[in-house]
This record gives C-alpha cells, structure tokens and sequence, in this order.
C-alpha cells in the first residue's frame, strides 16, 4: 500500500520539475528576445542541399521575421467631469 503513495509522489515532484523548468526556460527565452533587439535576432541556419537530392537546389533565402506590431499608445486620461452648478441642478428639479 507504500508503493502507490510513492509513486503519486514520485509523478507530482516530476510534474513540478518539469513546470518549474518549462517556466524557467519560457522566462528566460523571453527575457533573452526582449533583451536583443530586432535585428540582431539569430535566423536558423539554412540546411545544405543533401547530396542525394538529385536536381542541386539553392537554399531558399532565410525568411525575416516579422516584427511584432508596436504597442498602440495608452489612451489620454478622460477630462475629470466639473462639478454639477447649482443653476443645472435647479434645471433637473
């Protein structure tokens, strides 16, 4: 009756590993693309042609990576409202 306690146990510490590494390595990917700048991000490299393709074919040009778009500007604080005056209080009466 210990073994299947164990292994539960065993499964929840490897389920945790694997997030906690899953989030470590998303957080650093991240921070590593926030970190370059656009133009300095790495292209994959272009595989060779295989000698056993039998027309040679050039490599397709590397893709450029789409920039995503810029964030839209924060919307302007609304007008504060001015307080009601006595005279369009009268009017609601």
């Amino acid at each position: 009756m210990d073994e299947p306690s164990r292994m539960s146990l065993l499964l929840h510490r490897g389920d945790v590993i694997s997030l906690l590494l899953l989030l470590t390595s998303h957080s650093f990917s991240l921070s590593l693309l926030l970190a370059l700048p656009l133009p300095l991000l790495p292209t994959p490299p272009t595989s060779p042609t295989s000698p056993t393709s039998p027309t040679p074919t050039s490599p397709p040009p590397p893709l450029p990576l789409p920039s995503p778009p810029p964030p839209p500007p924060p919307p302007p604080p609304p007008p504060p409202l001015p307080p009601p005056s006595p005279s369009s209080l009268s009017l609601y009466k």
